[in-house]
Protein backbone atom coordinates (compact mmCIF):
# COMPACT_ATOMS: atom_id res chain seq x y z
CA UNK A 1 0.00 0.00 0.00
CA UNK A 2 0.91 3.47 -0.55
CA UNK A 3 2.44 5.34 2.00
CA UNK A 4 0.04 8.16 2.75
CA UNK A 5 1.70 11.00 4.41
CA UNK A 6 4.16 10.81 1.31
CA UNK A 7 0.72 11.03 -0.99
CA UNK A 8 -0.09 13.97 1.12
CA UNK A 9 3.51 15.94 0.99
CA UNK A 10 3.61 15.59 -3.01
CA UNK A 11 3.24 19.17 -4.28
CA UNK A 12 1.98 18.08 -7.67
CA UNK A 13 -1.17 16.79 -5.57
CA UNK A 14 -1.45 19.84 -3.23
CA UNK A 15 -1.59 21.46 -6.51
CA UNK A 16 -4.03 19.95 -7.97
CA UNK A 17 -6.64 19.07 -5.22
CA UNK A 18 -8.10 22.89 -5.17
CA UNK A 19 -7.88 22.86 -9.20
CA UNK A 20 -10.40 19.35 -9.14
CA UNK A 21 -11.74 20.70 -6.40
CA UNK A 22 -12.60 24.36 -8.00
CA UNK A 23 -13.98 22.17 -11.25
CA UNK A 24 -16.19 19.84 -8.84
CA UNK A 25 -17.65 22.83 -7.30
CA UNK A 26 -18.45 24.76 -10.25
CA UNK A 27 -19.87 21.22 -12.51
CA UNK A 28 -23.17 20.07 -12.99
CA UNK A 29 -22.87 16.74 -12.59
CA UNK A 30 -19.66 16.21 -10.41
CA UNK A 31 -19.67 12.15 -10.71
CA UNK A 32 -19.51 12.98 -14.20
CA UNK A 33 -16.79 15.06 -14.00
CA UNK A 34 -14.97 13.39 -11.64
CA UNK A 35 -15.40 9.96 -14.14
CA UNK A 36 -13.69 11.92 -17.16
CA UNK A 37 -11.22 13.47 -14.44
CA UNK A 38 -10.12 9.51 -14.07
CA UNK A 39 -9.96 8.75 -17.68
CA UNK A 40 -7.84 11.89 -18.60
CA UNK A 41 -5.64 11.08 -15.83
CA UNK A 42 -5.02 7.26 -16.67
CA UNK A 43 -4.37 9.02 -20.10
CA UNK A 44 -2.13 11.13 -19.20
CA UNK A 45 0.19 8.41 -17.36
CA UNK A 46 0.27 6.05 -19.97
CA UNK A 47 1.54 8.85 -22.51
CA UNK A 48 3.83 9.74 -19.75
CA UNK A 49 5.13 6.21 -19.58
CA UNK A 50 5.32 5.43 -23.12
CA UNK A 51 7.23 8.48 -23.93
CA UNK A 52 9.34 7.50 -21.72
CA UNK A 53 9.79 4.16 -23.20
CA UNK A 54 9.60 5.46 -26.33
CA UNK A 55 13.17 7.89 -25.23
CA UNK A 56 15.05 5.10 -24.03
CA UNK A 57 14.77 3.04 -27.06
CA UNK A 58 16.03 5.46 -29.31
CA UNK A 59 19.71 4.35 -28.74
CA UNK A 60 18.81 1.19 -29.25
CA UNK A 61 16.92 1.52 -32.70
CA UNK A 62 20.19 2.79 -33.53
CA UNK A 63 22.07 -0.19 -33.64
CA UNK A 64 18.90 -3.11 -33.66
CA UNK A 65 16.33 -3.27 -35.76
CA UNK A 66 13.29 -2.05 -34.25
CA UNK A 67 11.44 -6.07 -34.92
CA UNK A 68 14.43 -7.65 -32.96
CA UNK A 69 14.42 -5.17 -29.93
CA UNK A 70 10.69 -6.04 -30.31
CA UNK A 71 11.14 -9.85 -30.08
CA UNK A 72 13.41 -9.66 -27.60
CA UNK A 73 10.80 -7.64 -25.72
CA UNK A 74 8.02 -9.73 -26.22
CA UNK A 75 10.29 -13.16 -24.71
CA UNK A 76 11.28 -10.87 -21.70
CA UNK A 77 7.55 -9.90 -21.17
CA UNK A 78 6.30 -13.66 -21.65
CA UNK A 79 9.02 -15.14 -19.21
CA UNK A 80 8.24 -12.89 -16.60
CA UNK A 81 4.29 -13.86 -17.14
CA UNK A 82 5.78 -17.50 -16.71
CA UNK A 83 7.66 -16.46 -13.71
CA UNK A 84 4.72 -15.02 -12.01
Amino acid sequence: MTDQTQIRRDPLVEHAVPLVAKAMFLADDANDLWEYFRDRVDAERHRIVEDAIREALEPLEERFAMDAVARVAATMAAERVHED
